[in-house]
């Protein structure tokens, strides 16, 4: 139990922390927009290194949610992951969670119509 107040919910649960783990729980959150995904996993004890997305609008806002990590507005496609892990000397495999909420626009069953044909369904690929 805790054993003082706080003022907000992200107040208690930056204080809790894993028993069950001795190191910093880490995400890199690609596609993040103004860094929703980011908020939540910091809600649950998460710091966010770094964060991508395109779109310039979306990279401004995330930087002012989250000052504290590395905020990138190149294209996904021109990111190199190796540049990137040396930047944040981030060694293979020290990572905790990648999170992304990639753009959906051209195959989700919620928009108007259906492309199958837009260039962001590629950004999905798994090779």
């Amino acid at each position: 139990m805790l054993d003082q107040p706080y003022q907000t919910e992200l107040d208690l649960y930056s204080k809790l922390r894993f028993d069950w783990c001795d190191k910093v729980l880490t995400t890199i959150d690609l596609f993040c927009g103004a860094g929703g995904l980011t908020a939540g996993f910091k809600l649950a004890g998460f710091r966010c290194i770094y964060g991508n997305d395109c779109n310039p609008s979306a990279i401004e806002t995330f930087r002012l949610n989250h000052p504290e990590t590395h905020a990138d507005s190149r294209q996904i496609e021109s990111v190199d992951p190796r540049s990137v892990r040396q930047m944040l000397h981030l060694e293979r495999g020290e990572l905790t969670v990648l999170t992304g909420g990639p753009p959906c626009q051209g195959f989700s069953i919620n928009a108007p119509e259906r492309f199958l044909d837009d260039r962001r369904n590629a950004l999905l690929s798994a090779e």
